[in-house]
């Protein structure tokens, strides 16, 4: 009896496990009978792109999550709600109603800064699958650092100030920044109510970064590159081809921007242009209320840190016989796999002085020695006023100029090594202050008495550059000389009747492109003055889609009548993966041409998104 009875229990054991495993592979395949995708959530700053969802039947928090809520059950957590696919707004909607306190997460998830119950709500939810911990690593690219070294001059790297923006819990930025500040002795600004702005030196930003990503109000940290202009040989088949036998189709559809106002944002505009001059009408007036200097207010302490700089290293023999590697990087995809470097030689700092001496003064070898003895012979005796009174003297003699020109050469403004002077300041403006309202009639009214140019909001300078790159795009969008006939018509531009409202974004000779810290008062400012197109032909060269991206995508989206275009770039010849933030955003149109030919862009079916993580 006692065997018969332990036959029946394994019997009775080994229905349940095949119960029990039937079950589990009930839950593994669909009905359909084809195995379940597994789940991913795909983050930039995962190491590979992508988290795989460890989906256990049964249990929907996550050990990390658990670990972090028995640390404090009352805080409130960065969680990551994994739910049903094709549920993932409805279910963000719930717990966000405004869209905007939330961060989606491709494909079916979205992160959300959740107290105890609204844990506890989404964890009783049925179409959360899971829950999980936004650890602080995942938070910024993994590459981050190493990105803000490439961008830095070899010889500055230490001292070079990096631009970083952080997306925190909309609403909570002001409150944030402020905080911030305190904690850390740096200057947070917050742009919007969603994102702050910082500038750091690298080792600064390893330190500060690496502990603000643990508060559990950041969503993500990014590094901002520099921004460049684009649209490089982009008029020439704009319509249907100069050999069509119809090239200009859409114009003889009437289509010619009659009755439209284009806001530019570019590098300075030549307003005495035939093109975009009124000869009948008063001067154009500026708008100056909100010009870049009202953004950005200078801070001393990167001024101070190039001064220290100069006179330690540059009057210093060791720092003359140091050496840098000129080097190139190369990576066979965007996504930097199977990366090497090419070194193609080593340079002292003395063989740059040198090398200067030879193409610009003609002057002959120096030793490291005599290079310090001849360029700084009083910093023994005056070493705090001696490299200010150098760069600062009027008569400078050949090594003092041969000095400047070094410290230029080699990435150490001489000037920006002097607090008293302005160019010193000048160079290190980089502490935000806060956005600027528009007073002045002239900065809230179109001057519409104006034939073409109905406003210049002078945000960088006001200066009009004759054969700049602002000039060249407004020129290809809308220029025109009124007089029938004229010879440059045949030039004008592709919507030739339509209005300019023009935002200066460069200062100086036009090499740069800056931006309010939050971009959406550009589009507000075109908006404002009547224009319901704004058009760029500029972008960084971040293949991600950014903070700025999400900024673009909800004006946009809150004001629908309005068109941002972007130029795709001038990297299309590196495949894919080549266009910048900027263009990446989902609610402006960007604009490019494709001129490789199709096996190119067929030569591998991918998911490109994915492949190159290029989620947020």
């Amino acid at each position: 009896r006692r065997t018969k009875r332990l036959t029946m229990l394994r019997t009775a054991l080994g229905i349940t496990a095949l119960a029990a495993s039937a079950a589990l592979l009930f839950l593994a395949f669909p009905r359909d009978g084809r195995p379940a995708a597994p789940s991913h959530i795909f983050l930039a700053g995962h190491p590979e792109g992508k988290f795989r969802v460890p989906l256990t039947p049964g249990k929907k928090r996550s050990a990390k999550l658990d670990h972090k809520i028995r640390q404090n059950s009352k805080q409130k957590i960065l969680v990551m709600a994994h739910v049903h696919p094709g549920q993932v707004h409805h279910v963000r909607k719930e717990f966000d109603a405004t869209m905007r306190k939330t961060l989606f997460l491709p494909d079916h998830t979205f992160a959300i800064w959740a107290d105890e119950q609204t844990r506890k709500d989404l964890e009783n939810h049925d179409q959360v699958k899971w829950l999980g911990h936004m650890r602080p690593e995942w938070k910024h690219s993994p590459r981050i650092f190493r990105d803000a070294e490439k961008n830095s001059h070899p010889v500055r790297k230490d001292i070079d100030v990096h631009h970083f923006a952080i997306s925190v819990v909309a609403g909570d930025a002001p409150e944030i920044a402020e905080q911030w500040s305190v904690e850390f002795k740096a200057n947070f600004h917050a742009a919007t109510d969603e994102t702050i702005l910082v500038h750091l030196t690298l080792p600064r930003a390893r330190n500060v970064l690496g502990r603000v990503r643990e508060d559990e109000r950041v969503h993500w940290i990014e590094l901002r590159t520099a921004i460049k202009f684009h649209n490089f040989g982009g008029a020439e088949a704009a319509q249907a081809g100069r050999s069509a036998p119809q090239p200009t189709k859409i114009w003889d559809m009437g289509i010619d921007g009659s009755n439209e106002v284009v806001h530019i944002h570019d590098s300075g505009i030549d307003k005495f242009h035939c093109m975009f001059s009124d000869t009948n009408a008063s001067p154009l007036q500026d708008c100056t209320d909100c010009d870049m200097s009202n953004f950005y207010r200078i801070n001393l302490n990167p001024a101070r840190s190039v001064q220290d700089l100069t006179k330690k290293s540059v009057c210093s023999k060791d720092w003359w016989n140091s050496y840098f590697l000129l080097s190139s990087y190369y990576c066979k995809d965007p996504n930097q796999n199977d990366c090497f470097e090419s070194v193609s030689s080593t340079r002292t700092n003395i063989d740059n002085f040198n090398n200067m001496l030879d193409t610009i003064i003609g002057e002959g070898k120096l030793s490291a020695n005599d290079a310090k003895d001849k360029l700084c012979p009083e910093y023994e005796r005056d070493a705090n006023g001696f490299s200010c009174k150098l760069v600062n003297g009027t008569n400078l003699s050949l090594f003092e100029h041969a000095w400047r020109s070094t410290a230029a050469i080699v990435g150490l403004p001489a000037r920006a090594a002097c607090e008293s002077s302005n160019t010193a300041l000048d160079y290190q403006r980089n502490s935000v202050s806060g956005s600027c309202i528009m007073r002045s009639d002239v900065c809230k009214t179109p001057q519409n008495d104006q034939r073409k140019l109905k406003a210049h909001w002078s945000y960088a300078d006001s200066r009009s550059l004759e054969a700049g790159h602002g000039t060249h795009v407004s020129g290809s969008v809308a220029g025109l000389v009124p007089s029938e006939g004229h010879p440059m018509n045949k030039y004008k531009g592709m919507a030739f009747n339509a209005s300019i409202v023009f935002s200066d974004a460069s200062n100086g000779e036009g090499g740069s492109v800056y931006t309010p810290p939050a971009i959406n008062d550009l589009w507000r400012w075109g908006k404002n003055m009547g224009a319901s197109i704004s058009t760029n032909s500029w972008g960084d060269s971040s293949n991600v889609y950014s903070t700025t991206s999400r900024d673009m995508d909800d004006f946009v989206y809150d004001n629908p009548e309005h068109l941002i275009l972007f130029a795709a770039g001038n990297a299309g010849s590196g495949g894919y993966g080549t266009l910048g933030s900027q263009a990446n955003a989902k609610n402006v149109i960007t604009v490019g041409a494709a001129s490789q030919p199709q096996d190119y862009q067929l030569r591998s079916p991918l998911n490109v998104t994915r492949q190159w993580n290029r989620w947020m």
